[in-house]
């Protein structure tokens, strides 16, 4: 693993970004927002979902990707950057990293929360959840269009399972999930990442940012 540092020598708080895939060189995007963020830049050819896992820890942003990704060649349309989240202002970061990230490529954004199956239609929590669904959602536009202004994202609100939401029904050229929970020290939870970071890192057909929560 080769590393370049691209982080201001006096920061007090390092933060990484690991970028795990096939191809031996970090998309040109991905090297442009770390260095305006101050960040260390960590490329690890060859990797795969099990080292981006390792790689997302306090702190740290992994970005594994895929062969031929949809974000580093040339499009008939704008790329599309979707953001799954969970709570805020837990995923704040999330939030704050797909909208670099969509900046970055000029693409579009999709912000996303699902709301489980195992809420039944008939169930007195279903409303409850689909209400908190909605409030999450309306926040993260809020996060958003204070970030950047003229980047307004979509939004949607869906029932599925964890492992449904990295479909490709969500025609993500970059999704952004959540890494683990950590608590006020910094330190990570136990259980690790949660079903849809690692569904999305074993089964989205494309590129997946880990952000830190």
């Amino acid at each position: 693993m080769s590393t370049s540092t691209l982080s201001r020598p006096q920061a007090r708080r390092t933060t990484v970004l690991v970028v795990v895939g096939p191809a031996p060189g970090v998309p040109d995007w991905a090297a442009r927002w770390a260095g305006r963020s101050g960040w260390t830049l960590q490329r690890q050819a060859g990797g795969g979902p099990g080292e981006a896992a390792a790689a997302a820890g306090p702190g740290a942003r992994a970005l594994l990707l895929r062969p031929d990704s949809p974000v580093d060649r040339p499009a008939e349309r704008r790329p599309h950057v979707v953001a799954a989240l969970e709570t805020l202002p837990d995923d704040d970061a999330v939030v704050a990293d797909a909208v670099a990230c969509a900046v970055a490529v000029g693409g579009t954004l999709t912000l996303v929360h699902a709301v489980p199956r195992s809420f039944g239609e008939r169930s007195v929590g279903l409303d409850g959840a689909v209400a908190h669904g909605l409030r999450v959602l309306d926040a993260a536009v809020a996060h958003a269009v204070a970030l950047h202004p003229e980047l307004v994202p979509a939004t949607q609100l869906l029932r599925v399972r964890p492992h449904e939401l990295v479909g490709e029904a969500l025609d993500a050229d970059l999704l952004v999930v959540g890494g683990p929970h950590s608590d006020h020290r910094g330190s990570v939870q136990p259980g690790g990442l949660g079903l849809v970071a690692h569904s999305a890192l074993h089964h989205a057909p494309c590129p997946v940012l880990v952000a830190p929560r």
